[in-house]
């Protein structure tokens, strides 16, 4: 079956936002935009992935299809978050890698197998020693076996490619082996005879995973999962949309910005185009109404944008600079135009005054009025 078309987002994790915007507001310093979205892409735990099927493949057109045109859907195993196109797909990694969730393996401790066996099949893609074909457990040796390859034949296929082996040390290696072979205990039923794998496969196909899998057309998962998505089609879309983040982060970005305003951060733009996210709302202040030292601190800075603290001690206080007393009093007047907005001291320890705020012919993103947005520094 044809993949569905899908839309892959990076957003950033919950509890990890939390703790970067504490960090800013902390700091009392502006941070790019594009850093704090490269931030959360560089570790798997810092976002999570949002994938969503859409009618014609692209994010776009999300949600456009009509009422009775329902969409393809996502199937998710509930037990790891793992994502796939097709039922059939979620159920054979449920039956391959969920196993122990259910039953407890345990060693079946017995005698070995008695009776004259002159050959052993043995699989010819994971050497597993399979039985003799006389013997009462061969045709579930074989479909265990033929399960764990995976080899992407048929059954029939499989079983002519069996190889047989006569060497009687090897014979005697499956006698051993079947008598320490492994069973599986229902965990909810521990009193029930231990099952073969097959028979416990079986079981979990026909009362477990019906309950183990989900069905959407939108899931978000974590980072980490995501790494660990088998289905072929959605890798290759996950490694594509990874690429393009990797070049520029735009959804984790578009996802960042209504999230830190939420949290009460505040956005302007800088350097001409690049934005930046700061606690502390700038607000632009007029040197003519401060008293003189503030006058002549906000006078300086925005004759030197981008200046650093002791190049301002050193131009500011000139023959002072060494100063303690002067140095202290200087930094406390910075101190207090940080943190009321009038100066934007960013990550890097650069300083400058914020401009004042755009005019309504100059707003973008569909603003109405000035303080719909970002101002600019």
């Amino acid at each position: 079956m044809p993949a569905p078309p899908l839309s892959v987002a990076f957003l950033p994790e919950r509890h990890r936002l939390g703790a970067v915007v504490h960090r800013i507001e902390a700091s009392r310093r502006a941070y790019p935009l594009l850093q704090l979205a490269e931030l959360f892409l560089s570790r798997p735990e810092f976002h999570v992935v949002r994938i969503e099927v859409v009618p014609s493949g692209s994010a776009e057109t999300a949600g456009n299809a009509g009422a009775d045109t329902p969409l393809p859907r996502l199937h998710q195993c509930t037990a790891c978050g793992v994502v796939f196109t097709s039922a059939e797909l979620a159920r054979e990694h449920i039956l391959g890698s969920h196993l122990d969730r259910w039953f407890d393996v345990r060693e079946a401790a017995e005698e070995p197998p008695a009776g004259q066996f002159a050959f052993v099949a043995r699989c010819p893609f994971t050497g597993r020693l399979i039985g003799p074909p006389n013997h009462h457990s061969f045709a579930e040796a074989v479909a265990e076996a033929y399960a764990e390859a995976r080899s992407g034949i048929s059954l029939a296929d499989y079983r002519s490619r069996l190889e047989m082996v006569r060497d009687p040390a090897v014979i005697e290696q499956w006698r051993q082996d079947y008598a320490r072979r492994r069973v599986y205990v229902r965990r909810d039923r521990p009193d029930a005879p231990p099952l073969s794998r097959t028979a416990a496969r079986q079981a979990l196909q026909t009362e477990l995973v019906p309950r183990c899998v989900s069905a959407s057309s939108r899931v978000i998962i974590s980072g980490a999962v995501a790494e660990q998505v088998t289905d072929p089609a959605i890798r290759a879309v996950l490694r594509a949309a990874w690429n393009r983040e990797q070049r520029f982060p735009a959804t984790m970005m578009n996802a960042l910005r209504p999230a830190l305003r939420h949290m009460r951060l505040h956005m302007f733009k800088a350097a001409g185009h690049y934005t930046y996210v700061t606690a502390i709302h700038p607000a632009p202040m007029a040197p003519d109404h401060a008293i003189p030292p503030i006058r002549e601190a906000l006078s300086y800075l925005a004759a030197h944008p981008g200046v650093q603290r002791e190049t301002m001690a050193a131009d500011v206080l000139r023959d002072r600079a060494h100063d303690e007393a002067a140095r202290a009093e200087l930094f406390g007047h910075l101190s207090w135009l940080i943190e009321k907005g009038h100066v934007i001291e960013y990550f890097d320890g650069s300083l400058a005054v914020p401009s004042a705020p755009p005019t309504a012919h100059r707003l973008r993103d569909g603003a109405t009025t000035p303080t719909e947005a970002e101002p600019s520094a």
